[in-house]
């Protein structure tokens, strides 16, 4: 599991969360655990709509940005 948040304006903290085979319970990622490559796509998206919407140039739209993904269009 990867929990992301922004903040301070524009950075994106990372927490990851493991649950190993045969274990009930998500972990704290520890030593080289991590996020997968698949999980770069979400990340990028992320991003893509949080540049577009709360960081564009005319002005942020944080309406815009929550509706996107919110709403189930993104």
């Amino acid at each position: 599991m990867v929990l992301a948040w922004w903040d301070r304006e524009n950075e994106l903290p990372v927490r990851v969360f493991v649950k190993p085979k045969g274990e009930a319970e998500f972990r704290a990622a520890r030593g080289s655990e991590s996020f997968c490559v698949w999980d770069l796509r979400v990340i990028a998206a992320e991003r893509g709509a949080y540049v577009n919407t709360v960081l564009a140039a005319h002005g942020p739209d944080v309406e815009g940005y929550l509706y996107r993904f919110c709403d189930g269009e993104g």
